[in-house]
């Protein structure tokens, strides 16, 4: 035996015991990569669900043509999911008459609107803004935002979208609706 030196065997049992550590935390270290990615792809799966929904609101015809909320909407589901628990709410932000009576600055929800179990793709809702307010004067202006309320295909949670419409009357006395930008 030489002198600061171990003999081999005590040497070899050193180099040993030093390898161990590193292989249990590389496989540790391995397995936590493997639960990053696998948490990764789930979030990023859940992710594409929740925002992948596309709504569409669009106005059609009128059904009484002095009163701008005689006008009927209908919420159409453009995405390749369908939707859950779909609550639909139309509000009046303004409105004014001929005369300029009328009110401006917070918004009348009268009615709770509309409710659906189930919104299939490419299936389409009519929308109860007729129903939220009967005007028995000549309108000059009006604007509403129509507020759905969902929740997306294999999501826990609801998510809400707005969509605002400004109208003014023809010469012809019909109404013409266009989308507003939030």
């Amino acid at each position: 035996m030489t002198k600061g030196r171990a003999p081999k065997d005590i040497r070899d049992r050193r180099k040993r015991a030093r390898h161990k550590p590193k292989k249990q935390k590389r496989e540790l270290l391995k397995l936590l990569v493997r639960i990053a990615v696998a948490l990764g792809t789930f979030a990023s799966i859940l992710g594409l669900v929740t925002f992948l929904p596309r709504l569409t609101v669009v106005a059609s015809e009128s059904l009484r043509p002095k009163d701008p909320m005689g006008t009927v909407f209908t919420l159409s589901n453009d995405s390749i999911l369908w939707l859950s628990d779909v609550s639909i709410d139309c509000g009046i932000d303004d409105i004014w008459s001929t005369n300029g009576l009328g009110f401006h600055g917070f918004s009348i929800r009268p009615f709770s609107g509309r409710h659906a179990d189930t919104l299939s793709a490419g299936q389409k809702m009519d929308i109860p803004c007729r129903d939220t307010m009967m005007i028995y004067e000549e309108a000059a202006r009006a604007n509403i935002t129509i507020e759905v309320s969902y929740r997306p295909a294999f999501c826990p949670w609801h998510r809400n979208a707005a969509f605002s419409f400004s109208a003014k009357p023809t010469l012809e006395g019909k109404w013409v609706w266009t989308a507003v930008a939030h």
